[in-house]
């Protein structure tokens, strides 16, 4: 049903859903395990957001297209409760809970209202996951 965790900043705890781990495949993918830059982004989609670089994500496709080690771009935070209503992006949460039956991060937009401001330009994100899984 997804990747579920835990972001903590200095402010908050939230949790998140990803995509299920599917070999770092584009828009298919929860994000690996890393070190990535927060980069403001502006969505044509989500308005305003943050974006991650690093590893093998990049911030736009001809990053991607000019480099063979990038496989990913556009890994943005946004609001979703669902690991389905993603594509390779990550969507907080205020807690866990279900919704039809299904795993999901309650109070998506809350959170993303919440996280926003404490989220700046250049921050570090730093990704694990528990278990030694890694890519």
């Amino acid at each position: 049903m997804g990747t579920f965790g835990i972001l903590i900043t200095p402010q908050s705890i939230y949790q998140t859903v990803e995509q299920p781990w599917n070999d770092n495949k584009p828009f298919q993918s929860c994000v690996p395990a890393g070190i990535y830059t927060l980069r403001e982004y502006a969505s044509p989609r989500f308005g305003l957001t943050f974006a991650l670089e690093g590893g093998t994500v990049a911030l736009t496709r001809p990053e991607v297209d000019a480099n063979p080690e990038l496989k990913r771009y556009a890994c943005l935070f946004h609001s979703a409760n669902h690991a389905r209503q993603l594509q390779g992006c990550i969507a907080p949460g205020m807690e866990l809970g279900a919704i039809n039956r299904e795993w999901a991060v309650m109070s998506s937009t809350t959170a993303m209202k919440h996280l926003l401001p404490e989220m700046h330009d250049g921050d570090t994100l730093i990704i694990s996951w528990k278990g030694g899984l890694s890519q």
